[in-house]
């Protein structure tokens, strides 16, 4: 407590001190510790004050074990490198909001002999409060602290208080976030709570936890000794029991690195195969290179007869959505996937501009493939695709990830996820049309935890009573297992 007091004074005695300090001009180069946004607003702040001087903010030291931007605001981003690695002269501006994360990084830069600009040098903004450390446990969408938490972590479009709350919404759920502390660890993890059905638990209601659809991984800060991440499911153990939570089931991110010996000590880690991601980065020779050769025949075909990709055309969303729906129903996917209207529009306007539609148009301008892609934090995620019927064997598809290559590089963005193929196989048609792609490869994992092990076991054999035989059969790594119908 003493040092998040101290921290909140630094922060508060800022503004006063930066006047007269930002005067002095500024050795070698500037860099801001961060990637987020507070670190790119505090970036925006010193270059707006440093123009007469020699030396403006010339890039970023990347923090979080997690993808970003190869370029935010027209800066480079440094993702491997130590304070006492960086070169004499160089200047850090500390662009983070947690007040235990600034002290533990100002004591290692201080020791490695590079000059810190803290609070008397660089503008902090808005009510200094906010970042101090919340209580651990779970909060609403539109709590202050999830705002502050994910300002303070590089994060993904499926980490959104929006896109969480339009998931809540299809699944008849309620969002929340669980916010862990421990030390300088944290942890947020977007979530689903899901009332147990009745007739499995008719006396007492009863919740279990799932993770959004997609890869909205949990999000780990400064994972700096091998028990802290333990801790910290450990207290979402122990929080979520008191709750009333029976399991939880979480989706982690194929390109988010997380301790996974950390997590098999405290649960279930289960792989279900790989995803497929396009290197943004690489250059126009390179990416045709990794492009199967198949692959580039047909796109040379496509474009040699005049289809051409267009990208956020929204007079053709209506249309879209019929064929993605024709397609769902064209390759037998589950119910799951038959998205109403509803969710459509609602995509749209949760996400705004970080919502893409890429339109394959034929030569009348007629839409022959059209695909959905959500753009966060330098990643652009492949969402939702549909290919109309009568184009199904040009593969006009090709086309749209091969322009979307080149869209990406223009914009600065690190990665296209494909994702994997379906139900995690790496044998079926999915997989290996996107493998066409990329030759660049990760795990998709699960994790699962049982919270109350006593209702757990009997949730699952008062739903074996009332599927019948077959029920342990046809279990395999369901999970959890009193979910499972046979029909």
């Amino acid at each position: 407590m003493e040092s998040r007091n101290q921290a909140r004074l630094l922060l508060q005695s800022s503004w006063a001190r930066l006047n007269a300090r930002m005067g002095a001009r500024l050795l070698g180069q500037t860099l801001i510790l961060g990637t987020g946004r507070f670190a790119q607003s505090l970036a925006r702040s010193l270059n707006s004050r440093l123009q007469s001087g020699r030396e403006d903010v010339s890039g970023y030291l990347h923090l979080e074990r997690l993808p970003t931007p190869v370029r935010l605001q027209g800066l480079p981003v440094h993702r491997h490198w130590t304070p006492e690695g960086l070169p004499r002269g160089t200047s850090v501006a500390i662009g983070l909001c947690h007040p235990e994360t600034i002290a533990y990084w100002r004591s290692r830069l201080e020791a490695a002999g590079v000059r810190v600009l803290l609070s008397e040098e660089t503008e902090m903004v808005g009510d200094t409060s906010q970042y101090i450390s919340p209580e651990s446990g779970f909060y609403s969408c539109n709590a202050p602290e999830v705002a502050t938490a994910l300002s303070d972590l590089s994060h993904d479009v499926y980490h959104l208080p929006e896109y969480l709350q339009l998931c809540a919404d299809q699944e008849n759920a309620e969002p929340l976030y669980y916010i862990g502390n421990q030390g300088r660890t944290r942890v947020l993890i977007p979530l689903l709570r899901r009332p147990i059905p009745g007739e499995l638990s008719p006396d007492e209601p009863l919740w279990d936890l799932a993770s959004p659809y997609g890869y909205p991984c949990p999000l780990v800060s400064l994972p700096d000794s091998q028990d802290s991440l333990v801790s910290l499911f450990e207290g979402f153990r122990k929080t979520a029991a008191e709750a009333g939570i029976v399991s939880a089931f979480l989706r982690l991110h194929p390109l988010y690195s997380i301790p996974l010996d950390q997590l098999r000590s405290v649960g279930e880690l289960f792989t279900h195969g790989q995803t497929v991601y396009m290197d943004l980065q690489l250059s126009e020779e390179d990416g045709w290179r990794e492009t199967r050769q198949r692959h580039r025949g047909q796109i040379r075909q496509l474009l040699r007869e005049g289809f051409h990709c267009e990208l956020d055309c929204w007079e053709y969303y209506p249309e879209f959505q019929q064929i993605y729906l024709d397609t769902m129903a064209r390759v037998g996917a589950t119910s799951y996937y038959h998205f109403d209207i509803e969710y459509f529009d609602g995509l749209r306007e949760a996400l705004g501009e970080r919502l893409h539609l890429a339109c394959v148009l034929s030569p009348q301008n007629k839409l022959a493939a059209a695909a959905l892609f959500m753009r966060q934090s330098g990643l652009l995620q492949y969402h939702l695709s549909g290919t109309r019927d009568e184009f199904l064997q040009l593969g006009p598809s090709k086309l749209m990830f091969h322009e979307l290559r080149h869209w990406g590089c223009d914009k600065g963005l690190r990665f296209l996820h494909l994702g994997g193929g379906l139900g995690g196989s790496n044998t079926d048609p999915l997989f290996r049309f996107k493998s066409g792609f990329s030759s660049l490869k990760a795990d998709f994992h699960s994790f699962r935890m049982v919270i109350d092990h006593e209702r757990f076991e009997f949730l699952t054999r008062r739903r074996a009573e009332l599927e019948g035989p077959g029920f342990e059969e046809n279990l395999g790594s369901f999970f959890p297992a009193y979910r499972k119908q046979l029909r």
